[in-house]
C-alpha cells in the first residue's frame, strides 16, 4: 500500500529553491498528461538533494547511474519517453548527453545504462512513474516487469553513490523531484 504524504505549495517550492537555486517563478508542474515529449529533466533525489549523474559523461553499456551534486552538464538531464495511464507513467528513461542509452536494470540491481530500443533490455529498461498530484513530485520510481524502486543505498547523502533499485518502501530516499532543464 502506498501512502501520500502532502506538502504545502510554499513547503516544495521552498525545499526546490534551497536544493536547487531556483526561484519560485521557475519552478514548472507537470501532470502525467502535460509531460511533453522529449522534455529534458533532471531527476533529483528529495532526500539528498543530488541529481541522476553519468560519471564523467562516459557512456557505455553497464555504466552507472550515481547521485551527484545537479549541475547543468547533459550527463545529468533525462527524456522520458512514456505511456500515459492515468498518473503513472509506463517510460523509458533516456539520456539527453547521449540517446542511444536509456537507465535499466543490471542483475546486481544496480541502476545501469544499456543502449534504448533493443528487445532484449526491454526487461529492465521500463519505468513506472508514480507522480504526485503536486505535479514534479515522484512518489516512486519503479520496475514495470521486475520489482523494485529506485533507492539511494542505506539513504546516503554522499556524492558519487551508484543508484539501485530496493523493495518499494515510500521512504524519503526513494523520492524523486523531476526538474526542468529549460
Amino acid at each position: 500500500m502506498h501512502y501520500l504524504l502532502r506538502f504545502s505549495v510554499a513547503a516544495v517550492l521552498t525545499v526546490v529553491a534551497t536544493h536547487f537555486s531556483m526561484s519560485e517563478s521557475a519552478a514548472v508542474t507537470f501532470t502525467a498528461t502535460s509531460i511533453p515529449a522529449n522534455y529534458p529533466f533532471r531527476i533529483a533525489s528529495a532526500h539528498s538533494g543530488l541529481c541522476w549523474d553519468v560519471p564523467n559523461g562516459v557512456y557505455t553499456v553497464g555504466a552507472i547511474v550515481q547521485q551527484y551534486p545537479c549541475g547543468t552538464g547533459n550527463n545529468q538531464n533525462w527524456n522520458l519517453v512514456f505511456a500515459t495511464t492515468g498518473n503513472r507513467l509506463n517510460a523509458r528513461i533516456r539520456s539527453v548527453g547521449n540517446p542511444a542509452y536509456c537507465v535499466s536494470r543490471s542483475t546486481a540491481n544496480k541502476l545501469v545504462l544499456d543502449v534504448c530500443d533493443q528487445p532484449q533490455v526491454t526487461d529492465y529498461s521500463e519505468w513506472f512513474i508514480n507522480l504526485r498530484s503536486s505535479g514534479f513530485f515522484v512518489n516512486e520510481i519503479s520496475g514495470v516487469r521486475f520489482a523494485g524502486c529506485v533507492d539511494i543505498p542505506n539513504g546516503s547523502m554522499a556524492n558519487s553513490i551508484p543508484l539501485q533499485t530496493y523493495n518499494c518502501q515510500n521512504s524519503p530516499n526513494q523520492t524523486w523531484l523531476l526538474l526542468p532543464s529549460r
